[in-house]
């Protein structure tokens, strides 16, 4: 991937997030498969440890409390709509996931409805093979994978907020990510590593 690939793809992400109403995601008659204090989920691969954080412990009873709780309803096997509720277990936002076989797509809506963000996921072979996420704000990340046997290599960063083409590498302990880190001017920049 380039810049103008990287480019290319933050705007198809972008038309997407235009496009995006929130009765995409309005699905009844779902019930949770499972919950989380903190997210647990995401469709960006390692979204989450690039943010510098492991994703959260799954419970698959109703905690007591819905104070800043995450909900996961599932449709055949698969995330198909999340909920994350405030401090006042209100409602807080909503995340709709649509999947294909080439593509995955999820869309997060504040409680009013409004579509903050988007994120489209590439596959190939199964596999990531790029996946972009755009903002309401302007925001962009944009990352192609490298991948062998259903693991996550390295990605190439092309984001916002970093310069493009930073290689990140992927370490893993047993089955977990351990540490994702990059070759920086004077030398390895940790950007994750999963606390033991």
């Amino acid at each position: 991937m380039n810049l103008d690939t990287a480019a290319a793809r933050v705007d198809q992400a972008r038309t997407l997030l235009a496009q995006s109403t929130l009765r995409t995601v309005q699905q009844a008659g779902l019930t949770v498969a499972f919950w989380s204090k903190s997210p647990a989920y995401t469709t960006m691969p390692l979204l989450m440890e690039l943010s510098g954080f492991a994703p959260g412990r799954v419970y698959r009873t109703e905690p007591k409390s819905r104070k800043g709780i995450f909900a996961y309803y599932t449709t055949q096997n698969k995330v198909s709509r999340s909920e994350q509720y405030d401090a006042k277990e209100k409602l807080l936002e909503v995340v709709g996931y649509e999947y294909t076989p080439e593509r995955i797509i999820s869309r997060k809506f504040d409680k009013r409805g409004t579509c903050e963000s988007l994120t489209l996921t590439v596959l190939a072979d199964e596999q990531p093979s790029w996946a972009c996420r755009v903002d309401s704000d302007g925001e962009y990340w944009c990352y192609e994978y490298t991948c062998n046997d259903g693991r996550v290599q390295n990605l190439i960063a092309y984001a916002s907020n970093s310069v493009p083409g930073t290689v990140i590498n992927v370490e893993y302990d047993e089955e977990a990510v351990a540490c994702l880190w990059f070759e920086g001017p004077s030398g390895r920049v940790d950007i994750f590593r999963r606390m033991q």
